[in-house]
């Protein structure tokens, strides 16, 4: 049966946030201002931000048609970004249908290798980073008793990232934020 959760993505293959990325970067405005042969600027920031990244919901859902039992109805809750991007960038917050009995089966049971993988690939702790997630099956599931909301957007991560085909989901993205900033570029005074 599915239920309302609000998914935190945290995985930059899915959304890679504001700062330095493909969405947008120090060169965004320079190529703007040469295709339009005159300095230009993104006045509403804020607007070309949620534009971009009220589509995200869309690609995914479109991409995961076919597997509505388990994930369904996302919708863009709030950009969450850090007030200082040393550690990490902006991040989606997401509402989604999810059939949790189903995605633990997938991950436990249809997927299991391909689940511990994931985690050993991302959640091993290194220097400079500090894991607050097992990074092995059996510990996951101990440790999701306690930490029932993170072990679900784990879980949804992990279905997003072997479900949807990644490239051209990204190359939707890019491109949509493209054409974004062009509609939000206007002329500056410099």
């Amino acid at each position: 049966m599915k239920q309302k959760h609000t998914y935190h993505q945290f995985s930059t293959a899915l959304f890679e946030g504001f700062y330095e990325s493909h969405l947008f970067n120090s060169d965004t405005e320079r190529t703007l201002s040469d295709y339009y042969e005159s300095k230009q600027e993104i006045k509403d920031f804020s607007g070309f931000c949620r534009k971009i990244a009220e589509r995200v919901p869309l690609l995914l859902e479109s991409d995961l048609n076919v597997d509505s039992d388990i994930l369904s109805d996302f919708c863009l809750l709030e950009i969450d970004s850090p007030r200082f991007y040393n550690y990490r960038t902006d991040r989606l917050v997401l509402s989604v249908n999810v059939d949790v009995e189903l995605l633990k089966g997938y991950a436990y049971s249809s997927h299991p290798i391909e689940f511990e993988s994931y985690l050993k690939e991302n959640f091993t702790s290194y220097d400079g980073f500090i894991s607050l997630v097992p990074n092995n099956l059996s510990d996951f599931l101990e440790w999701e008793e306690t930490n029932q909301q993170s072990s679900i957007d784990v879980l949804i991560e992990f279905y997003l990232l072997s479900r949807i085909d990644i490239d051209s989901y990204r190359r939707d993205l890019y491109e949509f934020a493209y054409e974004t900033a062009f509609e939000f570029s206007e002329p500056c005074d410099a």
